[in-house]
């Protein structure tokens, strides 16, 4: 674990003036650790030879990076990077355009060490409001009548560009007061804050009528009411400035000059632009804050032509300007800290605690002395990793900076050399045996133990002897000294269920999430009756949305349940003997589904979801207790199901027990084995489709085994269906049914509409897959080391096949349907099967294919799949796809073999590298992923790209600690005291702790 610290530095908290400390935060997940007065330090806890990095920090100080509470960037993604070069770790954009917040989420999200982003998106305005150029807005959304509102809410809450507030402007000409209020209602409904944009001092009034929660920026053509004043301070309604801008346009907006060109800004509502004065924004600052209203320091960053104000630099200007208006330094950097982080609702930031976000300011001097000492910037972390040194800008002069954008600066991280350790001489021999010893360490062991059970079951028993308590431990060894034989006690502990781990006990019932009427709208078998399913949850509403979930993303497991029997059976009174559902599979799907819920959420809603989720896992593993023996259709699911969540999200041993379990059930039940009964044709309706739901789940095990077998390089363990495939028949198939559940797909819960799913195509091409990859499956253990060379001519036969099916039925699949998530993982899965043959047939490099060497077109194809996955990636998002997390580190182990022969070769190990890494965020598992390619390039000596080493750097720290010591952490608290000598302050991604932390006496 990477542990940093700051020794002797100041600490400026956001509440407190606190002595020298010594700061120590860990590399993961990003938080502080803790930090403590050098006095109540413990030495020998802390010495420096424990830490990785030591910082001193003597005459620094410490305090929380900035927030800029309104930016409109026009959407440059370099201006991310510059954000953080100016230690802005979050900001809020309250003008930019749909593709622009796009551009910006996605860059936000890509890269690690970048700013926090969130967004208003379109802005509701009336059709008499002034033109947008006044306001720097280029999209708007136009609001007639009150009962418009709440649509409009709506359109902006829920989408991949859902807005994170809602902005409304405010300005007469304009809305009126019945409008106003409806916004503001729709917006509180929603759980949105509502922002009011008002440049007159008459819009405070309006704004404050309708019960808006901030309004910005402050008037330029006279002083707010008292009453409004007061108004504001009453009801704890923030107001963000944005002095820089209302500087900029004073000038131009006394002189009717806009956009470099006359500009008419009279109008019978507005007041006359000869008195607008840069001095009101001031003084209306100074009035609000001494009523007690919350300030919050904004920009109006932005690029546009007709009023610039410069990227992330801005914002030192902005304290500047708010000291210049009558607030104390310290006033001045809470409101760039801590107030907004109240305002907005961002709980985890603004502030230097343990917990927090490890977002901070390493500064040269004391900002309370000299609030220009906030440009003197030595280092900058957000979420724990340090932005390069290349990036840091230190403005010492106000005249410094133009309005110009800078040029972009190039990432350096640190622990480089950590991580690019590799030695130039170290020969390429052996890369394919190489990789595959590195994928089998990244399995856990889990790839190796499949050729003998007892293995498998004796490295459950071990770690189950090492989680259990102390006298279920003794108990089993009794066991074992008893048994006759090591293998007889393996039996013996398998038949009598021991092996399973320790059974939770039932977890008491979940709050549920707030499902608002727009999402039920979109269920498309209505709000279920699930809570009749289990104890947990009594609000059908929430575990509906779970189910629609799943079956709209999960396109692996979801093969392996027939949607339409499942809902007939969840919607039977009956709660067992069922032949398509159980409370055991119910309790399994709701657990895996909340990986898909957890998408997009903040790092306080990720903990409550995998709470969530582990409370339903946890709930189906004891029910696994009552069920295991009574082997049926829905046991064998649900021990798929979790299986994938425990070797995914959960424990790793006992992931490995469930597959196990999930082989002994599925055999025991011979879904290989069942055959059609003779003369189906002249069975009732109900008991016809039961037995093509049987040939479908039968089929769906097939093709689920062969992406396992994909997984561990192995041969597929369930053999080829007997039953024949009657759900693909085009006349009597229930998916030929265009009302049927599965033959409609919309990526939900966004507000699209639906499309065909091809879903009875698709379901053939997979079966079809499926039947190759048994037959290659017996070439894919080939490549390991001392295995018999494989026959070149049957291997490449099957190659040849390959191609076939790809040419003959999904090409002309795919050009009507190429980006639904369903013929993504089709095609992902076939490419991966294509990396697994030609990993055998490199064993022949003197036989080319296509002109290249079996090595050179596996890393071909392995960059289609990156590619793939980039684009599915840019549609979709991830949504945490354990299986694309697989499909993506089969390709980059191939891309990365030969990335030494070809360099064209590095663009796709850097998208592979930045994918995992978005993945590891919530699949610890590509956390491996990521350890594994590293340290082949290591083994390999092959020289990796520079931004796979600032990701790798990144990894250090999501998976380490870091400790800055001795750093002045300054008070944004109320006090007036000054800096205090010095903490020591640890965190990663978020702050875990401040030692040698104590208030000075006042």
């Amino acid at each position: 674990m990477t542990l940093i610290t700051i020794r002797y530095v100041s600490i400026f908290d956001g509440k407190d003036v606190l002595r020298p400390a010594t700061v120590v935060f860990s590399a993961s997940p990003g938080e502080i650790i803790s930090a403590e007065v050098d006095g109540d330090a413990n030495p020998e806890e802390h010495e420096p030879a424990d830490f990785d990095t030591v910082i001193e920090g003597t005459g620094c100080t410490l305090l929380p990076a900035l927030i800029d509470s309104f930016i409109n960037t026009s959407a440059a993604e370099t201006d991310l990077q510059i954000f953080a070069s100016f230690g802005i770790s979050t900001v809020l954009d309250m003008c930019s355009t749909t593709p622009e917040i796009e551009a910006m989420r996605a860059a936000s999200k890509s890269e690690i060490g970048l700013p926090s982003y969130l967004a208003s998106g379109t802005v509701a305005a009336a059709r008499t409001d002034m033109p947008n150029h006044l306001y720097n807005l280029r999209e708007t959304g136009f609001v007639h009548l009150p009962s418009d509102a709440e649509p409009f809410v709506i359109s902006r809450v829920t989408g991949p560009n859902r807005a994170d507030f809602i902005k409304v402007l405010v300005d007469l000409p304009g809305f009126d007061e019945p409008i106003l209020a409806a916004l503001v209602g729709a917006a509180h409904r929603h759980g949105k804050l509502a922002i009011a944009h008002a440049t007159q001092t008459g819009a405070f009034t309006r704004a404050l009528a309708a019960g808006f929660d901030v309004i910005t920026p402050v008037p330029l053509n006279g002083i707010i009411d008292d009453e409004v004043v007061n108004g504001m301070a009453t009801r704890g309604v923030a107001c963000v400035p944005t002095l820089c801008m209302r500087q900029s346009k004073a000038p131009m907006l006394r002189q009717g000059v806009h956009g470099g060109g006359p500009f008419a800004i009279l109008s019978g509502n507005l007041d006359d632009p000869g008195i607008y004065d840069f001095e009101y924004a001031l003084v209306n600052v100074k009035k609000l804050h001494d009523a007690g209203v919350r300030i919050c320091a904004g920009t109006e960053a932005n690029q546009t032509s007709y009023s610039p104000v410069s990227i992330g630099g801005s914002l030192h200007n902005e304290l500047e300007l708010l000291v210049r208006a009558g607030l104390s330094n310290r006033e001045a950097l809470r409101a760039a800290t801590v107030v907004p982080a109240e305002v907005f609702g961002l709980q985890d930031r603004g502030a230097l605690q343990p917990g927090m976000r490890a977002d901070m300011i390493l500064l040269e001097g004391n900002p309370l002395a000299d609030i220009n000492a906030i440009r003197r910037i030595r280092k900058v972390w957000i979420q724990g990793i340090e932005v390069g040194a290349s990036m840091i800008v230190s403005k010492t002069s106000e005249n410094s900076e133009g309005p110009g954008r800078p040029a972009r600066p190039s990432l350096t991280l640190p622990y480089l050399s950590s991580i690019h350790s590799t030695t130039p001489d170290t020969p390429k021999k052996h890369a394919k045996a190489a990789s595959k010893v590195v994928f089998n360490r990244l399995q856990s062991g889990r790839a190796t133990t499949w050729p003998s059970q007892t293995e498998v079951h004796l490295r459950s028993i071990f770690d189950l002897l090492r989680r259990s308590p102390a006298d279920e431990s003794v108990e089993i060894l009794d066991k074992i000294r008893l048994a006759p034989s090591v293998d007889d006690f393996v039996e013996t502990f398998v038949a009598t269920s021991l092996l399973l781990p320790h059974v939770p006990q039932r977890a008491s019932s979940i709050e549920p999430l707030s499902i608002s009427d727009n999402l039920v709208a979109r269920f498309a078998d209505g709000p279920l009756p699930v809570a009749h399913w289990t104890a947990l949850s009594v609000d059908n509403r929430y575990l509906t949305h779970l189910l629609s979930l799943f079956f709209s993303w999960d396109n692996t497991l979801s093969r392996i349940i027939h949607r339409t029997m499942f809902l007939r059976d969840i919607k039977s009174q009956e709660t067992s003997g069922l032949m398509f559902c159980s409370k055991f599979l119910i309790h399994s799907i709701l657990a895996i589904s909340h990986l898909y819920i957890s998408q997009g959420a903040s790092q306080r809603q990720l903990s409550d979801f995998r709470s969530r989720g582990r409370s339903f896992a946890d709930e189906a593993l004891r029910m696994l207790e009552q069920e295991r023996f009574n082997t049926s259709i829905p046991l064998v699911q649900g021990l798929a199901l979790l299986w994938i969540y425990e070797a995914n999200f959960g424990d790793e041993g006992r992931g490995a027990v469930l597959l196990s379990d999930f082989y002994r059930v599925h055999e025991a039940i011979g879904a290989s084995n069942v055959e059609s009964p003779e003369n189906l044709d002249m069975f009732d309706f109900g008991s016809r489709m039961e037995w093509q739901a049987i040939s479908f789940v039968s089929w769906g095990f097939f093709c689920l085994e062969a992406r396992i077998s994909l997984i561990f390089s192995r041969e597929m363990r369930i053999k080829r269906p007997r039953i024949s495939k009657s759900f693909i028949n085009a006349y009597s198939s229930m998916f030929a049914d265009p009302e049927a559940p599965e033959c409609s797909w919309f990526p939900y819960p966004g507000p699209y509409q639906c499309q065909p799913s091809y879903f009875r195509n698709l379901i053939t091409y997979e079966c079809q897959l499926a039947e190759l990859v048994s037959e290659a499956s017996w070439f894919f253990g080939m490549s390991k080391v001392n295995t018999p060379l494989p026959d070149y001519n049957a291997a490449k036969a099957i190659y040849d096949k390959l191609l076939a099916w790809n040419m003959g039925a999904t090409q002309r699949f795919l050009l009507n349907s190429h980006m639904l998530p369903s013929v993504l993982f089709l095609d992902a899965t076939f490419e991966m099967t294509l990396l697994e043959l030609l990993s055998c047939l490199s064993h022949f490099p003197s036989h080319h294919i296509n002109g290249q060497t079996p090595g050179s077109t596996r890393a071909s194809y392995g960059a289609s799949v990156i590619f793939n996955l980039w684009v599915y990636r840019a549609a979709y998002g991830l949504r945490h796809e354990y299986w694309l997390k697989q499909a993506c580190f089969s390709a980059a182990l191939a891309v990365l073999l030969t990335l030494g022969d070809n360099l064209s070769l590095s663009k796709p190990i850097v998208m592979a590298s930045q994918l995992l890494y978005a993945i590891g965020e919530y699949l610890p598992v590509a956390n491996k992923c990521l350890l594994a390619i590293k340290e082949l390039a290591q083994t390999q000596g092959i020289d990796l790209p520079m931004p796979c080493r600032i990701i790798f750097s990144g990894l250090a720290v999501r998976m380490g600690k870091i400790v800055v010591r001795n750093v002045a952490l300054v008070d944004l608290g109320q006090s007036q005291n000054d800096l205090g000598p010095s903490a020591d302050v640890a965190f990663s991604s978020r702050i875990e702790g401040i030692w040698g932390l104590t208030a000075e006496e006042t």
